[in-house]
């Protein structure tokens, strides 16, 4: 399921890493996993229509989007280019 937007999101729900921590992004539940992905990476090596916006929330102020069609396959190049965070 990582890399798949929400039918009627208007992207793929993310967190800017300044803006955000471990704990933050998996509410202090141990089931969670963190992956993190360069906007570069997203912008120059998979591009093909996909960018990354900050989209901030009144409770989330890291909060951000990758926008564009995310196939299957850019999904794949996501989980390719993504490092687990472990804390």
């Amino acid at each position: 399921m990582a890399f798949s937007p929400r039918k009627g999101d208007k992207g793929l729900s993310v967190d800017l890493e300044r803006l955000s921590s471990f704990d933050k992004v998996t509410l202090g539940d141990p089931r969670y996993r963190v992956l993190r992905v360069n906007i570069g990476y997203v912008r120059n090596e998979i591009n093909d229509g996909l960018d990354v916006e900050h989209d901030p929330l009144e409770d989330n102020e890291a909060h951000s989007l990758i926008t564009g069609k995310i196939t299957r396959g850019k999904r794949g190049q996501l989980m390719k280019g993504a490092t687990e965070i472990v804390e």
